[in-house]
């Protein structure tokens, strides 16, 4: 996650990222892992773990 919660304009937009940071976090460590696994497995192509 590409410091999303560095660039927000208001102080406002701020607290309510860093209160949802974690869960974003927690849910993209758990979506990756699960892909991952999956790839391992040969469920899932390469293409799905290519990100920016």
């Amino acid at each position: 996650m590409k410091n999303v919660y560095d660039s927000f304009y208001t102080e406002r937009g701020e607290e309510i990222a860093l209160e949802r940071q974690k869960t974003a976090i927690d849910f993209h460590d758990g979506l990756f892992n699960e892909i991952t696994q999956n790839q391992t497995r040969g469920i899932v192509s390469d293409a799905w773990l290519e990100s920016d």
